[in-house]
């Protein structure tokens, strides 16, 4: 039987992978507005295939669209962080865990090469490019952990996470600890440590989140919102 070719993607899947980049890269505020004349002419389409853009993203929790208010990019929410956060850590410690035991002398090569390119980017203080490494060493220890239904649930929480992640390498220091986790990790698989590795992941996270939570949320009385530069911005809980 011949292949299917691969369809060529909407205009709409297109605009709506750029806009996903710009909220979850932190250069569109939470709460910000997007409105649709001024998007469709920026990405050159037509309102209603914006409009699909924004159905897109509402679906990955990065757009609300409120009715009569119009769509906005979507706040960051403290219960979305504790509840991703709690899974994440424990999913990454049996992956980890997991990935120790199937790892070979090719699988180390190229974590130490991921690791060594971490350490190039963090001494520039990419946040985007060490965001994107942390999330490919991951994306490797699943592969190496061969737990088709683990990656199906990490994979589930979504695009909300890799938002998070940007928002977290923003906190002075978190690439720093992310670092030389990552390097202790590397150091837990070359010696065939399942337990360490798992441990040392589980813990990153767990400090990950509750850095989030209070970089973001503060003292939990007011939810906020996050600017770019990683400072949070209060705003009243009626949304106003």
């Amino acid at each position: 039987m011949a292949a299917i070719p691969e369809l060529p993607r909407s205009v709409a899947a297109i605009a709506a992978q750029h806009l996903e980049r710009e909220i979850i890269e932190g250069r569109l505020n939470p709460g910000a507005r997007l409105i649709e004349e001024e998007w469709a002419e920026k990405f050159g389409i037509s309102r209603g295939s914006f409009r699909e853009v924004l159905r897109i993203l509402e679906t990955a929790k990065l757009v609300e669209i409120i009715p009569r208010r119009g769509a906005h990019v979507a706040r960051v929410n403290r219960r979305d962080v504790e509840e991703i956060y709690i899974l994440r850590k424990h999913l990454f410690e049996l992956a980890y865990m997991y990935a120790t035991a199937n790892m070979t002398e090719e699988h180390l090569k190229v974590f130490r090469t991921i690791v060594d390119d971490m350490e190039r980017v963090a001494a520039r203080g990419d946040v985007v490019e060490f965001s994107a490494l942390s999330q490919k060493f991951d994306d490797l220890v699943l592969d190496v952990a061969d737990i088709v239904r683990l990656r199906m649930v990490v994979e589930f929480l979504g695009k909300q996470t890799i938002r998070y992640r940007y928002i977290g390498f923003k906190i002075p220091g978190r690439i720093e600890r992310s670092l030389a986790a990552h390097r202790a990790i590397l150091e837990a698989f070359e010696a065939r440590d399942g337990e360490r590795a798992g441990a040392t992941v589980y813990d990153v996270i767990e400090w990950a989140g509750k850095s989030i939570l209070t970089s973001v949320f503060g003292n939990g009385a007011e939810e906020q919102e996050v600017a770019p530069d990683g400072r949070a911005r209060r705003r009243r809980q009626s949304g106003l």
